[in-house]
């Protein structure tokens, strides 16, 4: 926000801009974390493949 030609924000309009902010930067924060989120998942998911494979690998070896 500038002032221009002298011309200070109200107080109202400061207030509406801080809340867009925060909205803004809230909204950005939850997406973020979903992202996170759905890595996480996909990094466990490939781990339990592994180890299921591996698991299984173990069973054949000691049938044969």
């Amino acid at each position: 926000m500038s002032c221009r030609r002298g011309v200070r924000p109200s107080s109202a309009s400061v207030l509406e801009n801080t809340k867009e902010y925060i909205c803004r930067a809230m909204v950005i924060v939850v997406d973020h974390l979903g992202n996170v989120s759905a890595n996480i998942n996909d990094l466990i998911s490939q781990t339990n493949a592994f180890f299921e494979a591996e698991s299984r690998i173990r069973c054949l070896k000691q049938r044969f």
